[in-house]
């Protein structure tokens, strides 16, 4: 099974989903009368993009530093730096949601032409 899907599946992606949503909420709301509805509409496709952005960003932070540093720069969301890596993963979540699937997406089919 592709891992978006097995990601999905965990309860970790509800946490992230609401944290989007909350997020994005916020921006579509402040700015719905002033921009147009592909704006709006972008900011949509961002709220469920966010999670498996989030899920990239996460794996690959923690890939590059200590499980120390992690916790410190990302303190389950609203840590000293919570705030400020969230509010960082929000104009970058349609580029990092595209890592994600594509790192995935590869990742997924060597193992399906590897297995017998």
């Amino acid at each position: 099974m592709h891992p978006a899907v097995l990601f999905i599946k965990r309860p970790d992606f509800i946490g992230k989903l609401a944290c989007g949503i909350f997020l994005f909420g916020l921006l579509i709301y402040d700015l719905y009368d002033e921009v147009g509805w592909p704006l709006i509409a972008l900011g949509w496709l961002s709220i469920l993009l966010f999670p498996f952005a989030k899920r990239g960003a996460d794996d690959t932070l923690l890939h590059l530093t200590s499980e120390r540093t992690f916790e410190t720069i990302n303190g389950g969301g609203m840590g000293r730096f919570g705030a400020l890596y969230l509010f960082a993963l929000v104009p970058l979540t349609l580029p990092l949601a595209a890592g994600y699937f594509i790192y995935h997406t590869v990742k997924w089919r060597q193992m399906r032409r590897q297995a017998p």
